[in-house]
């Protein structure tokens, strides 16, 4: 549905966090016709070291579906596509609590955990996971992508 929704509309940008951005990218994967950004936020797009330590555990049912495409990630990004990501490195994240991190992090999200081949711009913000939903840094560098040509 996403697709369909993304190619409707000729130039649709999409803003996504977390497992939005991984949705996003593959959903859109092999659409030339779609001319869009994407902006993922705190998007493992490279898979998560968290949901591969607790998919075995109690815990590992929460991730439900989704399981799979949290835990491998993507190789890179599909050709013609022009992704972006903005990555939080204030480790303050329920992650935390599950898993310990050896490299900057939001608390959730390593920051190789957002970073693949093929990336049209990688951009790091003191924020938490959570926190880049109501970052003012996070908006100001949406709103400059999105006026970017």
């Amino acid at each position: 549905r996403l697709r369909a929704v993304a190619l409707a509309q000729p130039d649709t940008h999409i803003l996504a966090h977390s497992l939005g951005g991984l949705i996003t990218v593959k959903a859109l994967a092999d659409t030339p016709e779609f001319t869009g950004k994407i902006i993922c936020v705190g998007s493992p797009l490279a898979g998560s070291q968290v949901v591969r330590q607790i998919s075995s555990s109690a815990l590992g049912k929460l991730i439900g579906r989704s399981k799979s495409i949290l835990s491998e990630g993507l190789p890179s990004i599909p050709a013609g596509l022009h992704v972006t990501v903005i990555a939080g490195v204030n480790p303050h994240g329920l992650g935390r609590l599950v898993n310990t991190f050896n490299e900057p992090n939001d608390g959730t999200v390593a920051l190789s955990e957002t970073q693949l081949p093929g990336l049209a711009q990688h951009i790091q913000v003191n924020t938490s996971h959570s926190g880049q939903l109501v970052s003012h840094d996070v908006i100001q560098h949406v709103l400059a992508i999105l006026r970017a040509k």
